[in-house]
């Protein structure tokens, strides 16, 4: 037996296409972000492929059907919020903070041949904290350009692991801060701190992941015939005109 099938509750199923979708969601972001940088230093005229960033999206729904589905047995466990704050840092921080210093040491060695990175001291506090603040620039961004979506992930864990830790349900504790957080986004302002960051309604995926991770526990599953489908329907809507 291995260790993840030692970890996995019992009676929990294992859902294969999870690893398809992350690998679909990641080409996705792969492309978009390889076009851009193909525009912007090599060609202005090559196209940038920008429905890729729909891989964001879906990752972020991912998100929250993971950590509810992997944390079943957590709610009832007084120290469930640090087992689950634990797992998440360690999978997350190590390698990120790694990647940001070899930024950092990129900038510092290549300076003025590094685009959009110059340092500040307060942006990159609060990069390695995944806190949101403003660039050089004046835009609302960590020193790794593409840690922004980290920046929601650790605040969605933040709210799960407060959630864990008051022994309420996740569901509607999380679905209501996320609702708000949505619906601020119709107010946010340009020139708004840059906690406003979070003013946005793409936090809603991770509660819809969490739906339907609810859903799934429950097993309340949509048959075969059906799901495949729609699947390929989801992905025309994705990336279609």
């Amino acid at each position: 037996m291995t260790n993840q099938q030692r970890t996995r509750p019992v009676g929990v199923r294992k859902y294969q296409g999870l690893q398809i979708l992350r690998i679909a969601a990641a080409f996705m972001v792969l492309l978009t972000h390889s076009t851009f940088y193909a525009s912007e230093r090599l060609d202005r005229h090559f196209g940038v492929w920008g429905k890729g960033a729909a891989g964001v999206g879906i990752f972020f729904v991912l998100s929250g059907f993971v950590m509810v589905y992997s944390s079943t047995k957590l709610a009832s466990n007084p120290i469930g919020w640090k087992i689950f704050a634990e797992r998440r840092i360690v999978r997350i921080v190590p390698i990120y903070w790694i990647a940001s210093t070899v930024k950092i040491i990129a900038i510092v060695i290549t300076a003025g041949y590094v685009l959009h990175a110059r340092l500040s001291p307060v942006n990159t506090v609060a990069s390695y904290l995944f806190l949101p603040s403003y660039n050089t620039e004046g835009h609302i961004g960590p020193i790794l350009g593409v840690g922004w979506t980290l920046n929601f992930e650790m605040f969605f864990y933040f709210l799960f692991a407060l959630a864990l830790f008051f022994r309420v349900s996740v569901y509607k504790f999380v679905g209501v801060v996320l609702s708000f957080l949505a619906l601020g986004a119709f107010f946010r302002q340009p020139n708004w701190p840059a906690v406003s960051f979070y003013l946005d309604t793409i936090v809603l995926q991770f509660f819809y992941g969490m739906v339907i991770a609810k859903a799934c526990l429950a097993s309340k599953h949509i048959p075969k015939h059906f799901a495949i489908p729609l699947l390929g329907l989801g992905f025309v809507g994705l990336l279609g005109p």
